[in-house]
């Protein structure tokens, strides 16, 4: 320790303070939240964990907001977090989560029915460890937990702390086909949208890019209905760029390769799905995009194949069989989409290009032509397209 000089000697003076602000009851931290908030820019605040400790004033004061930053940012171990993990409600939603159907429903008869609509604290423990505030519908991923949270009125179109609808997350992580239909069509549902950014939230974002003095100075409602006649106009207008708030169910199924939900919108009644919808920078559609995602996967994994041939690392070699799968979800999506009857293969994006356009391997290309042949099949091209796979060859 002595030859890492003062440096280190400060550093665990430092983390001594800390953790004494955390176990004295009561103790205040917002003055020195708010330095660490001037000492990071804005894309380090919202992807480091720099909060290992904090009061559980601090916590509960987050958690009364609904500050979801801030509780991304303190540790795992804070008091506080351990203590919101703990209540009743988070054990709730992570049996929802688990899909632990008995526990749920024995759960939710305890629960007053005024109280099942509340939106509490919880935390996607994935790659970005994101949190959130949202209820029991937005965790769902099967048609048996659908039910037991529909019949007992949990309500399936209420948004999150950040605006997203429970079909946001169901159309990445929905485990059968039937949890759209049952969705849509019993508890009413929209497929064609995933919600919109809050009113609180969307406000700030849109001050922070605008610099003029006189957009600043108005009033909350008038300045958001000018953004939201500002955006019916970019939506009109095709050569203009235009990005969704939130990715609508078929683009979120298209982007994590989910067959079950794209086949789930596929059951929906002619007009429920728009299959052509513009999205993205360039108005790109869904067609578009799925090729675009498999030209990618097909080369991330021929990239991968050649590294690892070279390296002889056979530890790698178990992913294969995942990787493998990942290629055949993609390309089976392309082909589905270019044989589906309700899209437009001959639709280009602003660069001008369709999704031909886009298709520069092999694989890609194959199973855009098998999708087109499938279209002029006499009988039910789809029916065939549910369990059948592109050919696969990738090397």
């Amino acid at each position: 320790k002595q030859d890492k000089g003062v440096f280190m000697s400060r550093n665990l003076e430092q983390l001594r303070r800390f953790m004494m602000m955390d176990t004295i009851a009561g103790m205040k931290i917002r003055q020195w939240e708010d330095e660490l908030r001037k000492n990071f820019n804005s894309a380090t605040y919202n992807g480091a964990r720099f909060l290992m400790y904090a009061g559980n004033e601090s916590i509960m004061d987050a958690v009364y907001r609904q500050d979801t930053q801030f509780l991304e940012g303190v540790h795992d171990d804070c008091i506080g977090i351990t203590k919101l993990k703990g209540t009743e409600n988070y054990k709730f939603l992570k049996d929802v989560e688990k899909d632990d159907v008995a526990s749920v429903i024995q759960k939710l008869d305890a629960i007053p029915p005024q109280k099942r609509q509340d939106n509490n604290f919880f935390k996607f423990y994935d790659r970005n460890q994101r949190t959130y505030f949202l209820n029991a519908a937005h965790l769902a991923r099967s048609p048996q937990m659908i039910a037991a949270l529909g019949t007992r009125g949990v309500d399936f179109n209420q948004p999150d702390s950040e605006g997203r609808l429970p079909l946001f997350f169901i159309a990445r992580h929905a485990k059968s086909r039937w949890v759209i239909p049952a969705l849509c069509q019993i508890f009413e549902a929209s497929a064609r949208t995933s919600g919109d950014m809050p009113k609180h939230i969307k406000l700030p974002a849109i001050l922070a890019d605008d610099e003029s003095d006189e957009f600043v100075t108005l009033e909350l409602e008038h300045a958001v209905e000018s953004v939201e006649n500002l955006q019916d106009k970019i939506n009109a207008d095709l050569d203009q760029p235009y990005t969704p708030v939130w990715d609508a169910p078929l683009i979120r199924a298209i982007k994590y390769r989910n067959r079950e939900t794209l086949l789930g919108l596929n059951m929906l009644p002619k007009g429920k799905v728009d299959w052509n919808m513009r999205f993205q920078w360039n108005r790109m559609t869904p067609l578009i995009y799925a090729v675009m995602r498999a030209d990618d996967i097909v080369k991330c994994h021929r990239q991968w194949h050649d590294d690892a041939a070279k390296k002889g690392d056979m530890a790698d070699w178990p992913k294969l069989d995942y990787r493998r799968w990942d290629v055949a979800n993609a390309l089976w999506m392309v082909k589905f989409l270019a044989a589906h009857p309700q899209v437009d293969t001959n639709l280009m994006d602003s660069t001008g290009s369709d999704a031909k356009g886009y298709a520069y391997t092999d694989v890609v290309q194959r199973a855009l032509r098998e999708g087109l042949l499938a279209r002029k099949a006499p009988e039910k091209p789809q029916e065939k397209l549910c369990t059948a796979y592109p050919s696969q060859r990738f090397t």
